[in-house]
């Protein structure tokens, strides 16, 4: 993985299986109104952000221009008061995705359908007393997750200065 940056914005490249994704990162104070279904209004919104960025910035932006595999999206998170209602329980992304700055979709999914599966046997199927405990045991751990998502966005994604971006550089890893 290769990771460039200038305060605000970030260029990854993630390489594995024979294949590499080039992902643009930007900060933004508001909305950004689009249509997501038109592709190359979604490739100048990246283009009109990261023109002029130095590093392998025009090469990459040329790849997403030329690229037919296009995603354009926020990093969001699913933050509910309950995962349950009535007979009906959601488990991960559907519930509580943490976005991909926490590069642990699967991994909550897993959790969260093992979670609900425990508190189902525990409660002998009572799904009520089971919804009540999977809403109130896992929560702690997605709200951690959801927290070191968003600060990794901030600490090591996309750093708002180029301090930020020093300091993000500096830290050692034990």
């Amino acid at each position: 993985m290769q990771l460039f940056n200038v305060p605000d914005k970030a260029i990854t490249l993630n390489a594995y299986n024979k294949k590499t994704d080039v992902i643009f990162s930007f900060y933004s104070e508001k909305e950004i109104p689009y249509d997501y279904r038109d592709v190359e209004q979604q490739q100048r919104i990246v283009w009109e952000q990261f023109a002029g960025q130095g590093w392998r910035t025009e090469e990459l932006l040329k790849e997403v221009q030329h690229s037919n595999k296009m995603y354009f999206d926020k990093f969001c998170q699913i933050k509910m008061p309950s995962w349950t209602k009535g007979r009906v329980a959601l488990v991960g992304d559907a519930g509580y995705c943490a976005s991909p700055a926490a590069g642990m979709g699967a991994s909550l999914s897993m959790e969260g359908a093992a979670a609900l599966a425990d508190a189902l046997q525990k409660h002998n199927g009572d799904f009520h007393l089971a919804f009540q405990d999977y809403n109130k045991n896992l929560r702690p751990f997605i709200e951690e997750v959801q927290a070191t998502a968003e600060l990794n966005v901030r600490e090591n994604f996309i750093p708002r200065t180029e301090e930020a971006i020093r300091l993000r550089n500096t830290k050692q890893v034990f």
